[in-house]
């Protein structure tokens, strides 16, 4: 029976696709191994597979007692199925304990397709609108990570990331392309497409945010941001990046570009619902308010206070090295204290998360004394609700000064500037 051409789907789910509407795919194998085996013989057909680098590539070392007996019985169970489900052929062919994906039936794998368009994508001597063609072939080929039916093996493992960063170069290269066209909707579209295979890649969330901003969605890049900066943090431990930071004043200072017929539309623009609590916010927001209220304060000579409230491990605190337990009992302490925080506070003031284990807290028309017993009343009430002993909370109090927000400033300049010698 003639299998006609064979076309091999790598990138995500493994599928196998034959002539005649005949197809496979790894759930119809029920055999992780089998599509492992399957997987590896095409990705590498340009040459004779031997016994022993099949086995390596299989199986971790001592994960079977008989390797060189269960890699005869996996081939013979892939042989059996692929005649069944395509066709009377040798799909895999042997001499002298090697294997290979026969040579003789035409076969084509996305990833051959992908390496091509990629390859032209990136010739510097294509007509732009002809690289935008092969870049966007590249981005609707690549359809997930490679291999993911074959769990970490170290090959595939391999292969997945030299695809990822290839697919990822593409990407940013159709973005440059489609900024210079002033093509937004095709950013926010391959952005968002990127973003589900990599959810933690800041510069990706930059890209979506500032074509937001340009086709005038600021509500919409604003809860973009929110949304990057908490996963990135939930993900990486990596609070404020900055380079999300710098995009967000892009926001802050964006115009809605609509002109109002009253200010009443204006100031229905500014209502929030369910007013209860303290107001959160991302700490360049929360530094905007304190900006605020500094230059109020220094008009009208009122006093407000900030605190800064840390969390500690006792442990940790006595010089001993911060353990993954540490950072789990930190992080629920944290989650813990937010909900504090929350229910401890008036309407009018401000929260911010500083750090990994650091809440700062803006007090609205607060004394020094006052500010005091908040801060005191906030320790309690998290000692009632915290039953670990292990962790410690402590708070610094300062006045809110125009002087301390230039303070903050040039130490922030400078720990940037130390950051980057350091690098």
């Amino acid at each position: 029976m003639d299998t006609g051409e064979i076309r091999v789907v790598t990138f995500g789910e493994f599928e196998l696709f034959g002539s005649n509407g005949r197809h496979i795919s790894a759930d119809d194998m029920h055999s992780a191994v089998m599509t492992k085996f399957l997987l590896y013989l095409l990705t590498h057909r340009d040459h004779m597979c031997s016994k022993e680098e099949l086995i390596e590539n299989l199986w971790r070392e001592g994960e079977i007692e008989n390797p060189a007996g269960a890699l005869k019985n996996i081939t013979y169970r892939v042989r059996t199925y692929l005649k069944k489900a395509l066709g009377d052929e040798d799909f895999i062919v042997g001499t002298r304990g090697a294997y290979a994906w026969n040579s003789e039936i035409k076969t084509t794998l996305d990833l051959e397709e992908f390496e091509t368009c990629y390859n032209k994508m990136m010739h510097p001597g294509l007509f732009p609108d002809d690289r935008i063609v092969w870049g966007e072939k590249a981005v609707n080929l690549y359809t997930g990570p490679f291999g993911q039916n074959v769990g970490d093996m170290l090959w595939a493992s391999n292969l997945s990331m030299y695809y990822q960063t290839r697919y990822l170069n593409v990407v940013n290269e159709l973005i440059a392309m489609y900024r210079k066209a002033d093509e937004q909707e095709k950013i926010v579209s391959l952005a968002n497409q990127a973003l589900g295979f990599d959810p933690l890649n800041e510069m990706m969330y930059c890209y979506l945010i500032e074509a937001l901003i340009a086709s005038k969605q600021c509500q919409l890049a604003e809860e973009v941001y929110q949304s990057a900066t908490k996963r990135i943090y939930e993900g990486l431990g990596v609070r404020n990046p900055k380079s999300l930071a710098q995009v967000h004043e892009k926001i802050l200072t964006m115009s809605k570009g609509v002109k109002a017929n009253s200010i009443t539309d204006v100031c229905n623009d500014f209502e929030e619902e369910n007013v209860e609590g303290a107001f959160f916010c991302g700490y360049p927001v929360f530094r905007e308010i304190y900006r605020l209220e500094a230059r109020k304060i220094a008009r009208m000579g009122n006093k407000e206070y900030v605190l800064l409230f840390s969390l500690e491990s006792r442990r940790a605190s006595r010089g001993a090295m911060m353990t993954k337990a540490d950072e789990f009992m930190l992080n629920k302490g944290m989650h813990r204290f937010e909900e504090v925080l929350d229910y401890s506070l008036r309407v009018g003031d401000v929260v911010s998360r500083y750090s990994d284990y650091q809440y700062i807290v803006l007090l609205s028309a607060c004394t020094k004394d006052a500010s005091v017993l908040v801060a005191e009343r906030i320790l309690r009430k998290f000692g009632v609700s915290n039953s670990n002993d292990d962790l410690k909370l402590t708070y610094s109090l300062e006045e809110v000064s125009m002087e301390n927000g230039r303070l903050h400033n040039r130490n922030q300049e400078l720990r940037e500037l130390r950051e980057e010698s350091a690098s």
